[in-house]
């Protein structure tokens, strides 16, 4: 899968808003909300290296727990975290530094890729 940066994601966020603004029923609709979400998948990784880079920092929507296996041996298992831990996480970032008028436009579109990538597993 290429990797591309989060710079370009105004662009591909424009199209994806004109062609939702174009479908003609929901099976399109639908068609053209699975297209983009592969789409996004190309910018979660410059998503996450941006906040990284930026805040030192990165909120992950996995929560690591320990305890017993199904075998009842020691082990360590992810679990998902809730759907508002995780976007509150988000949000709180960027009022935590201030920012450059650039960079918060970058860090704003990072989140939306987040909370677009994770929106179906998180609960």
């Amino acid at each position: 899968m290429i990797n591309k940066d989060i710079r370009e994601f105004k662009a591909d966020l424009d199209k994806y808003n004109a062609s939702l603004n174009n479908a003609v029923n929901k099976e399109e609709c639908e068609k053209i909300y699975q297209a983009f979400k592969d789409v996004v998948k190309t910018y979660v990784y410059s998503a996450n290296d941006f906040l990284r880079k930026t805040f030192n920092d990165l909120p992950t929507p996995y929560v690591k727990s320990e305890g017993y296996t199904g075998m009842f041996k020691p082990g360590v298992e992810m679990h998902y975290r809730s759907k508002l831990e995780y976007y509150s996480e988000l949000d709180s970032l960027i009022t935590s530094k201030g920012l450059s008028e650039e960079d918060m436009l970058y860090a704003q579109e990072a989140i939306y890729v987040l909370k677009f990538y994770y929106q179906d597993v998180l609960q």
